[in-house]
């Protein structure tokens, strides 16, 4: 039952905030996408 969500978790490019991790900056994916790319890798 939970392979699929494990497989994705495992892949190379699953990692990166969603705008529910960050519901207080009022940001959405787009815009989280842009901050991570201009801060690089954490």
């Amino acid at each position: 039952m939970l392979e699929a969500p494990m497989a994705h978790a495992e892949r190379p490019d699953a990692d990166g905030l969603s705008p529910a991790d960050v519901a207080v900056a009022a940001m959405d994916q787009d815009e989280l996408d842009e901050l991570e790319a201009s801060l690089g890798a954490l």
